[in-house]
């Protein structure tokens, strides 16, 4: 009776001592450790664009106005007949300012004989008109003198004037008029078989003027 009664007890001893194992024995989960995450990081290549590559502008400037430039000015500014010309003269300077020079020439039958001036300052803003005498550059409105001897007078009336054809000049010779010398041309016209007189001009001996006129009986006569 007593070895009976003890069977249960261990067994039952057997089945506590089970329970409390199984209670201390803590079911831990194998520590799996996560896949690293890869974060993909978007190395795109780094494209520089181009440099826009402007075409280079080369700025010309404009030439400075030069002496030719000048010559051509006045020759489109004024208007001659074809018997007169200008030509350069190179740079002058009046009352402080520079000027081109251009002159205008008048063809004679065997040269050429100086009328007067057009000044043109150096940027080509604006022309005066003058006279060179001697040395000296001027600007005037008024004729210029000219250095007038007995060899030259025809030309200066040559120059100053237009004939018609068949007409020319003969030098005559001195006059004192009035107190005043002057160079005495006569103006002819060639006639089939001989020359007639026309009327004469008296150049003033500094140059500054001519006179028409004539002779009557041999004493030289002013028209003005």
């Amino acid at each position: 009776m007593k070895i009976k009664m003890f069977i249960p007890v261990a067994l039952i001893l057997c089945l506590a001592f089970s329970l409390c194992a199984c209670g201390t024995n803590v079911n831990t989960p194998a520590n799996t450790t996560a896949p690293a995450t890869t974060t993909a990081v978007n190395t795109e290549a780094t494209t520089t664009a181009p440099a826009t590559t402007t075409a280079a502008t080369t700025t010309v400037s404009a030439p400075d106005f030069t002496e030719e430039d000048a010559l051509e000015l006045v020759k489109n500014t004024y208007d001659f007949d074809e018997e007169y010309f200008f030509v350069s003269n190179g740079t002058v300077e009046i009352d402080g300012t520079n000027y081109y020079a251009v002159n205008l020439r008048k063809s004679l039958e065997t040269n050429t004989t100086y009328i007067s001036s057009y000044f043109v300052t150096l940027d080509g803003s604006e022309i005066k008109e003058g006279y060179i005498n001697g040395e000296e550059a001027v600007i005037s409105d008024e004729k210029p003198a000219i250095d007038v001897n007995e060899e030259n007078a025809v030309k200066v009336v040559e120059a100053a004037y237009d004939f018609e054809e068949g007409c020319f000049l003969t030098y005559r010779g001195v006059e004192e008029i009035d107190g005043t010398t002057y160079y005495a041309v006569d103006l002819r016209k060639s006639l089939e078989a001989n020359t007639t007189y026309l009327s004469s001009y008296f150049v003033k001996a500094d140059g500054t003027k001519i006179v028409e006129g004539y002779y009557e009986g041999g004493t030289a006569v002013l028209a003005e």
